[in-house]
């Protein structure tokens, strides 16, 4: 049975994701703060690749919802730690530990700055937002893991969540 990280699993999505799979796989989670119900919990920075080494040993399958969410964010300040080196040591990491496969948490923010189109399309790449950029960023290093190391990775577009309840996701 496959081990899977779960990054980001303390946040709105990873923990409705990590509640998911839990009773399904054995899932490791990994963020900056407790994972309600983890038993395999890693406590950690994605800048820290050592911290990111630890939590990816003996792991076959990635789910990266880690990194700063808001579309608000400072670049600089706030958004490329997290969501540019914090995904190459996390890529990087799993192409050493062996990772099979890597699903990446993406954004329609990559996307939404298209307003002259009818219709989006996956291959449509025009950010609305230095967040959207670090999601078009990730998108492609994933493709060029993909294409040099033979990583499977998979981009999701997600949309913006909001403040719905938990209790709103988990049957």
């Amino acid at each position: 049975m496959p081990r899977v990280l779960i990054t980001g699993s303390a946040g709105r999505v990873g923990q409705v994701v990590f509640a998911d799979l839990a009773p399904h796989f054995p899932v490791r989670a990994f963020d900056r703060r407790p994972t309600p119900g983890a038993a395999d919990l890693h406590i950690g920075d994605l800048a820290d690749r050592a911290a990111i080494d630890r939590a990816v040993a003996g792991i076959d399958t990635i789910v990266h919802f880690g990194g700063c969410p808001s579309m608000q964010a400072d670049f600089i300040g706030d958004l490329l730690r997290p969501n540019i080196e914090g995904l190459w040591h996390l890529l990087d990491a799993a192409r050493l530990a062996g990772v099979q496969r890597f699903i990446f948490a993406s954004s329609t923010n990559v996307a939404f700055g298209a307003t002259e189109k009818n219709q989006l399309t996956p291959d449509t790449v025009h950010v609305f937002n230095p967040y959207g950029a670090t999601k078009a960023f990730g998108e492609n290093l994933g493709r060029w893991f993909h294409d040099t190391y033979g990583m499977d990775f998979l981009a999701v577009r997600i949309g913006y969540v909001g403040e719905l309840g938990y209790e709103l996701y988990v049957e």
